[in-house]
């Protein structure tokens, strides 16, 4: 039962592993997830082939089984390729299989777990499954940072252009500056410019 243990243990790391190249800048490289499959310890999986070898709805004990659904034109699934063989070499002596599930070829498989996203990762162990879901959060903040520079740029070019103002307020400013020159009542910029910053 220990050794039970600790190898869930260890495959639950071997995820953490995984995630952390599948989230880190560093890991977007130009990998294949075409790698010579007839040399690496991943085991391909089709709609044919995927119960038989898992029997994961009969809950045989074929081992504990870690699987990447992926697209081969998904650049994430690209990048942890390398790191999907690597982690097949090290446990490939333990009770845990690497494998992947090429979702343009075998859509029955995919939609019966509802992948809707790629790559998706799941781990199945004594019959449940554990559904890694930390990659698309990891994705939504790299977007969202990515967003936050780009703007800090934007504004950084503004103000070595002379205006730290947006195009709307120094809009307003000009109309209201133009009709206290007029005479008319300068009072409406102000108002127009608090209509637009609510």
């Amino acid at each position: 039962m220990a050794t039970r243990s600790l190898m869930v243990t260890a495959a639950v790391t071997l995820l953490l592993v995984v995630a952390v190249a599948l989230t880190s800048p560093a890991s977007v490289r130009a990998a294949s997830d075409s790698s010579d499959d007839s040399t690496s310890n991943v085991v391909v999986l089709t709609d044919e082939t995927f119960e038989h070898d898992t029997q994961i709805s009969s809950g045989a004990t074929t081992g504990d089984w870690f699987i990447k659904f992926y697209a081969p034109w998904c650049g994430f699934c690209k990048a942890i390729a390398p790191v999907w063989d690597e982690l097949a070499d090290k446990v490939k002596e333990s009770n845990v299989n690497i494998a992947k599930v090429d979702c343009t070829k075998n859509r029955l498989t995919c939609e019966r777990f509802g992948v809707r996203g790629y790559p998706s990762l799941f781990f199945f162990h004594n019959g449940q499954i554990y559904k890694y879901n930390e990659a698309a959060v990891r994705v939504q903040q790299a977007k969202q940072e990515q967003a936050m520079q780009q703007k800090h740029k934007q504004d950084k070019k503004k103000g070595e252009s002379g205006g730290n103002k947006d195009d709307d307020e120094q809009e307003d400013e000009d109309a209201g500056d133009k009709a206290a020159v007029s005479g008319g009542d300068a009072r409406k910029g102000g108002a127009r410019r608090r209509r637009a910053e609510q």
